[in-house]
């Protein structure tokens, strides 16, 4: 007992040193109304494409809340009511851009599921994109709510992330939905296959140009200096790119079983 007592009395000092800094830094959640999140860098565009907005979608079952931020913030605050603290939520940013007065989400979005992560990253907005289609896919379902919220828990979202190749725009987003619905997901399924490394070279030659800017629709991959560009292109699967010379123009990519490779250039909307 006495033992206890004096355990006792060495903790209260040291409770009250760590409640104050607790008070003093909201970085601990403690008494914070908001939750800040922080986004990627994106400021390596081609001079013909403009970052105009960002658009933000936080989904948490079949609770879907959206917000727009200027091009200039490089971070921004959800309500903390807003948020589960147990069940996983998408936070997914779409880039807005301007090219040639054609506005679009034109990238692929960065992302980060909440309560793992207050960091959007380019990569990981695969991650919340494929959160964001499971609960949209449960909508068309018989299962209650609760039980759609409790089974995503239940998934590893952080191994999940950290698995992921480094473009996994290239992975098949249908295996890896039925893997999780099934609960048979398996970390092969983060493995591209079917990827093949197009080399720049080769894309001259079909295009027939010799001077222009690839810009592809994961930003990660996006390179001024176009005699470090290979774009991996998956197998019998189209890919969007924008090709920029004198104009912009959109540039669709096919690579068949066989590897042959089809590029077509179609003017930007208007």
């Amino acid at each position: 007992m006495r033992l206890l007592k004096k355990n006792v009395y060495f903790f209260i000092p040291i409770f009250f040193l760590l409640f104050s800094i607790s008070i003093v830094s909201c970085k601990s959640d403690l008494f914070c109304d908001e939750v800040i999140f922080t986004l990627p860098d994106i400021t390596n565009l081609p001079e013909k494409i403009e970052l105009t907005s960002w658009k933000i979608q936080i989904i948490c079952g079949d609770t879907i809340k959206e917000i727009s931020l200027t091009p200039d913030v490089c971070s921004f605050s959800i309500e903390k009511s807003f948020l589960s603290p147990v069940y996983p939520t998408a936070i997914i940013a779409y880039p807005e851009t301007n090219c040639q007065n054609w506005k679009e989400q034109f990238f692929f979005p960065c992302g980060a599921i909440f309560p793992y992560s207050t960091d959007l990253s380019w990569k990981e907005g695969f991650s919340a994109d494929i959160l964001k289609k499971y609960y949209f896919a449960c909508s068309n379902t018989e299962n209650s709510s609760q039980d759609v919220l409790t089974y995503a828990a239940h998934f590893n979202w952080c191994k999940f992330s950290k698995t992921l190749p480094d473009n996994p725009w290239l992975l098949d987003t249908d295996l890896i939905l039925n893997g999780i619905f099934c609960g048979e997901f398996s970390s092969s399924y983060l493995k591209p296959k079917g990827i093949q490394n197009v080399k720049l070279d080769t894309i001259k030659n079909i295009l027939n140009l010799w001077d222009f800017i690839i810009v592809p629709q994961y930003y990660p991959l996006l390179c001024k200096d176009i005699g470090e560009i290979i774009i991996p292109l998956k197998t019998d699967s189209y890919c969007t790119f924008i090709i920029i010379e004198n104009e912009c123009k959109f540039c669709t990519a096919f690579l068949d079983d066989t590897k042959k490779l089809t590029l077509e250039l179609n003017p930007i909307p208007i």
